[in-house]
């Protein structure tokens, strides 16, 4: 049997338990079992659970990535606002119908740091720099008095508050809200002469 199949295998397998009961349900001998594989062969693999963790966030990252990117990266430069409202909604809809693989993508301290671990070109690097990008845009077009930073922290605060109420059932999707809020964002951050 090829190594990279047996190894694409356990991802995916992982992928599909994360999506359906959450990473906290991952047992690696119920994982192996469900492959008709000995914890051994996952050993040849993987170091370790932390491992195969990282693989599984560096695939779904790539997917979330090719996911935005298709979407909205011919306005990232052209139109950022509109850019960045894609991106939301992207996002959103992950937390209302993949809620397991959020909280793993977003919430795992299983994969501490996993951020700055998967550097040099990956794909979670590029979602974020991309979202970056976006922003960075938009402080130059709207000529916005704020760094890059603080606009970031403020975007995902927005998005991860909206997106737990949207998980949650409390709310539901209101495509007038998410541009208000945006617009709110931008004219809030405006340069005022002093």
């Amino acid at each position: 049997m090829d190594k990279r199949n047996v190894r694409q295998r356990i991802i995916n397998l992982a992928i599909k338990q994360i999506r359906t009961a959450g990473y906290q349900s991952i047992s690696l001998r119920k994982l192996m079992s469900k492959l008709h594989l000995t914890t051994g062969a996952f050993y040849k693999h993987f170091r370790n659970k932390s491992e195969l963790f990282y693989a599984v966030f560096d695939q779904i990252s790539t997917q979330i990535y090719i996911n935005i990117y298709d979407q909205v990266g011919g306005l990232v430069d052209s139109n950022p606002k509109k850019a960045l409202y894609g991106v939301a909604k992207i996002l959103l809809d992950y937390f209302v119908n993949e809620p397991y693989l959020v909280d793993f993508f977003l919430y795992n301290s299983q994969i501490e740091n996993g951020h700055d671990f998967l550097k040099g070109g990956q794909a979670v690097v590029n979602i974020f720099d991309l979202i970056r990008l976006i922003l960075k845009n938009l402080i130059e077009q709207y000529q916005l008095a704020v760094t890059i930073e603080e606009l970031y922290v403020q975007a995902w605060a927005f998005l991860n508050g909206y997106g737990m109420l949207l998980r949650n059932g409390i709310i539901t999707v209101e495509d007038q809200l998410i541009k208000k809020t945006i617009t709110m964002l931008i004219k809030g951050q405006k340069s005022h002469p002093e």
